[in-house]
């Protein structure tokens, strides 16, 4: 796992796998067994990511960002695929500087 800005969340889920979120919107899952990245989302909100959960199946990803959007993202099969977004709050200020 690696990231090109500070990292603003990492948790550990059962199932042995690493959930790590970077302040410029990227979110991987890594399985600390194998050390290989299973899932890689480049810019999965406009502005930082708030906060990240993926379910105990790891089947789907939700994010929260600085957009006020909730995002839910399919990671399970060979490709990911965004299957729901709505609109939770304001958008916020981002705080934090490139």
């Amino acid at each position: 796992m690696c990231f090109d800005s500070p990292v603003m969340k990492l948790e550990y889920c059962a199932g042995g796998k690493l959930l790590g979120v970077a302040q410029d919107s990227h979110v991987q899952i890594m399985d600390t067994e194998t050390k290989k990245v299973t899932s890689y989302i480049k810019s999965a909100h406009e502005g930082s990511v708030r906060n990240a959960t993926v379910d105990p199946h790891f089947e789907y990803l939700s994010t929260t960002g600085c957009d006020g959007m909730l995002k839910i993202t399919k990671i399970s099969g060979n490709e990911q695929k965004l299957i729901k977004t709505c609109k939770v709050s304001k958008k916020s200020i981002n705080l934090t500087s490139n």
